[in-house]
């Protein structure tokens, strides 16, 4: 559950179309049409200026393909080729044969540092994360069973710094899965723009959202015992 999932106009809507949907075609890819324009990027605009039409997740609105001119950039569904598939092939052969740039906004970014976040990071991943500063490491997350928890990327900032790069859909998940796999004593703070919550050792965590009541790119402390 996201925070911005328990505002009740969100509910209301996005409930009574998911009710809706329940006897009805279950299209390939279909999007919701309610409680949309939760989250934007900062290039949205510029966007659907281009013909982008936009897909939905984790209320994100987030491009799904541009439409070539003179097509439209509403969604047909279909069990075979959808309406939207010879522009993406057109999207797929351009990024194969030149340049694409992609919109990562909507993606989760966490700092974590700290003399064990090493440590802490190569516990939980598959892949080794001491790698030189300015490496960016592609890895894993696993459990004890070494099952697969987490897809994300590393970034080694600085010696006792780490980008971590994970999806939008794992926004809640990510921070406890680290923090469940350090140990009591090691030192790893955790800096995280997107969220505020309450967790084990001395975490640091800022907020984007003004109606949080912090001030962008500000961070306060917060102290928590781990709940095991």
């Amino acid at each position: 559950m996201q925070p911005f999932q328990s505002n009740t106009n969100y509910l209301f809507d996005r409930t009574k179309e998911t009710l809706g949907l329940l006897y009805q075609m279950h299209w390939p890819s279909r999007q919701y049409e309610t409680a949309r324009g939760v989250r934007r990027s900062p290039f949205h605009d510029r966007l659907l200026a281009q013909g982008e039409a936009m897909t939905e997740i984790v209320g994100y609105e987030r491009p799904g393909f541009f439409a070539a001119k003179g097509r439209s950039t509403e969604f047909g569904y279909s069990y075979g080729k959808p309406s939207w598939f010879e522009d993406t092939r057109a999207e797929c052969l351009n990024t194969a044969s030149h340049v694409t740039v992609f919109d990562h906004s909507c993606f989760v970014k966490f700092r974590l540092g700290g003399n064990d976040a090493l440590a802490v990071l190569n516990r939980v991943s598959a892949n080794q994360c001491d790698v030189a500063v300015g490496k960016v490491v592609y890895t894993q997350w696993r459990n004890d069973w070494g099952r697969i928890e987490a897809d994300v990327t590393i970034t080694r900032l600085s010696e006792t710094s780490f980008l971590i790069v994970t999806i939008a859909a794992s926004q809640t998940s990510e921070l406890p899965r680290v923090y469940r796999r350090a140990k009591l004593s090691e030192n790893c703070p955790l800096w995280n723009r997107h969220q505020r919550r309450r967790l084990r050792s001395r975490i640091h965590l800022s907020c984007a959202n003004a109606r949080c009541g912090w001030r962008w790119n500000t961070a306060m402390s917060i102290k928590a015992k781990l709940q095991r």
